[in-house]
């Protein structure tokens, strides 16, 4: 597995984050990265049927189960591209001068579309759309790039676009729209024809390997990918979000853990949550360490996805070992924390 930073997205979202994608993730693998790279927010899918393998990150971490996907298959032959309609749409390379009107389309599109970015409260709302346009126009007009946008064109209005990708003898329609002012009929028949546009241009970058993945509410899309576009479910994939944030612990670090120390460290919570937050850490004892060995104790305070809440995370490590936990502190109505 590699866990890779995801440069588009952090600069969207102003964090640190990473993605990772493999049909079966071990824990420990994943973990012995995240302890390299201290990401900000994991973002990593897995296959489903090995998804159980990773249950310990929803007891021990901020660990969100995302989205589910359905990945469709065919081998792209000539015998295999997509169904043609009558759509009456002509379907063309994207250039710069189509960015002002591509980006009224997206928006059109997408503007009421929820995804996997929405689940995670860290993620602000207010920039999952203009990020969505910023990455489908990054592939404007890069001649010598094989990842290309189509336009559909009604006339001489573009009411569509399609993002087709390469990667190596790899390829996909990553994501595309039409414009809500067409009719859904002609919708779906523009998307039948300029999917057919885009397999004949893959076939002729000598692609022969074609996927697509969907939510698997989508029933719609599910239809076209096999009805029109000829493909074939193979694999249901699990998107998680990670929220870890390690690179801004605060506290210092102590080499025993005892609980004096641990009283030290969390000494920035008040008073009257010292005691509570030690009840909590005994619970978590269950690890039994070893008093011959020296392990590191790290605690750091983040804002909960949950309103009026403050989670305080505490990570033990050494010796082979990374333990994990956390406290969430409520406001009550008077104002005071409870976990």
């Amino acid at each position: 597995m590699n866990l890779r930073f995801a440069d588009h997205e952090s600069q969207n979202f102003g964090y640190k984050i990473f993605r990772a994608e493999k049909e079966e993730i071990e824990y420990a693998e994943l973990i012995s990265q995240v302890i390299q790279k201290k990401p900000d927010i994991v973002i990593f899918r897995t296959e489903v049927e090995h998804s159980f393998k990773l249950a310990p990150l929803l007891v021990d971490f901020d660990c969100i189960e995302a989205d589910c996907l359905i990945e469709y298959r065919k081998r792209l032959t000539p015998g295999t591209f997509a169904v043609t309609t009558s759509s009456g749409i002509a379907v063309r390379f994207a250039t710069y001068s189509d960015k002002p009107a591509l980006e009224t389309i997206i928006k059109e599109s997408y503007a009421d579309y929820l995804n996997h970015y929405h689940t995670n409260a860290f993620l602000q709302p207010g920039r999952i759309l203009p990020g969505i346009v910023e990455y489908i126009c990054s592939f404007l007009g890069e001649s010598m790039r094989p990842s290309r946008v189509f336009i559909m064109q009604k006339g001489e209005e573009p009411v569509g676009f399609l993002v087709a990708e390469i990667h190596g003898d790899e390829c996909t329609t990553t994501i595309g729209g039409v414009s809500s002012r067409v009719g859904a009929l002609l919708r779906h028949k523009a998307l039948a024809d300029a999917t057919a546009v885009a397999d004949r241009y893959f076939y002729e970058q000598n692609c022969r390997h074609f996927f697509a993945r969907t939510r698997v509410n989508k029933h719609y899309i599910q239809r076209l990918l096999t009805t029109s576009m000829r493909t074939v479910p193979v694999l249901t994939w699990k998107t998680f979000h990670l929220n870890l944030f390690l690179d801004k612990l605060t506290g210092s670090p102590v080499t025993k853990v005892t609980w004096e120390s641990y009283k030290t460290v969390i000494s920035f919570l008040p008073e009257d949550l010292q005691l509570q937050a030690i009840r909590q850490y005994k619970q978590y004892n269950a690890y039994s360490l070893e008093k011959s060995h020296s392990y590191n104790l790290q605690i750091y305070c983040l804002p909960s996805r949950f309103q009026h809440c403050t989670r305080v995370h505490f990570l033990i490590t050494g010796s082979g070992i990374f333990s994990p936990g956390y406290i969430d502190f409520y406001e009550n109505i008077e104002g005071k924390a409870s976990n």
